[in-house]
This record gives structure tokens, sequence and C-alpha cells, in this order.
């Protein structure tokens, strides 16, 4: 179970801050999500993001373009990543296959500001 964030881009309007950044997958998956801890990485909101969207970047034409979702925590350090490789079924828990490991992963996360 290793879940990487490096945020390369914020941006934030007074209400609302943007964060950007790739996300690398490694290790094991936990079948329901692995956790994607957003804590401890500077952003400058105590509270948990209320919108996520992760994006895959591969799509060849051997490889299916892969789907994750984002599963709030109660904090920052808890929401977890849920994988569906290939953007059919969920990932089996087990260690990540050669398609999510190679996967450029790119996350927008949403954080309101108070």
């Amino acid at each position: 179970m290793a879940v990487a964030l490096t945020v390369t881009k914020k941006k934030w309007d007074g209400k609302q801050l943007w964060v950007y950044g790739t996300v690398v997958l490694s290790g094991s998956y936990v079948s329901g999500g692995d956790t994607l801890s957003v804590a401890g990485l500077g952003i400058q909101s105590s509270l948990v993001p209320f919108s996520v969207q992760f994006e895959s970047q591969s799509g060849t034409a051997a490889q299916a373009i892969n789907q994750y979702t984002w599963v709030p925590g109660t904090t920052q350090a808890n929401g977890k990543i849920r994988c569906f490789i290939g953007a059919v079924a969920e990932l089996a828990a087990g260690a990540y296959p050669a398609a999510a490991t190679g996967d450029s992963i790119s996350a927008t996360l949403q954080f309101e500001l108070r």
C-alpha cells in the first residue's frame, strides 16, 4: 500500500483552493481503496477536499484508460483512491499491476478556505 501525491501547482480565489498534482501507485492495493493522504503537503486548508478528480493519462492502443475515484475520509490523512483498471471492475486486492504503476495520473483537488 503506497500512494503518493506530488503537488505541482496551487491556485486560490479567496474562498477555494485548487491543488493540482500527480499520483504514483506502488506496492499493493487494498480492497475498497488505497489510502491517499493529502496531509503534510503544505495545503493551506485543514479541511477534507470537497471535490477530487483523477485523470488517467494512459490509453495507448494496447491499454484502455484506467479510472480512479475518490472516497473522502474524515481527515486529510485518510481519504482513499479506488482503482478501476481498464475501467471495468475495481482492482482486486494485491500487488498493483503494471497498468496501474505505469499510468500517469493527474489529480485536481478542491478545498474550502475558512
